[in-house]
């Protein structure tokens, strides 16, 4: 996830690179510089606002799986002098049995 994340964000960057690139260049020094440290800004809130969004789908994908999961204990091993209970966990089908 975090790669296909990092991926999404330079697509974005790219595009948006490519879309400064086309305004015309007849901008004094000081709109100029006012109104690139403007566009910086809206880049920052545009890329927080982007990782909020994909953060969100993370926990709402996490969640999901975490209802569709059961776990169920398996036995007891002795691990470098330390019990250790071993879980098993599986994805369930949702049905019920009664």
């Amino acid at each position: 996830m975090e790669v296909k994340r990092r991926r999404i964000l330079e697509e974005t960057r790219d595009i948006d690179a490519d879309s400064d690139g086309e305004g015309g260049g007849d901008d004094d020094d000081s709109d100029s510089s006012s109104s690139s440290e403007e566009e910086d800004s809206d880049d920052e809130e545009d890329e927080t606002a982007e990782l909020l969004r994909e953060l969100e789908k993370i926990k709402r994908e996490r969640a999901e799986h975490r209802e569709k999961e059961v776990c169920f204990p398996l036995g007891w091993v002795l691990r470098h002098g330390t019990m250790m209970l071993i879980w098993r966990c599986v994805i369930g089908t949702g049905e019920t049995r009664g």
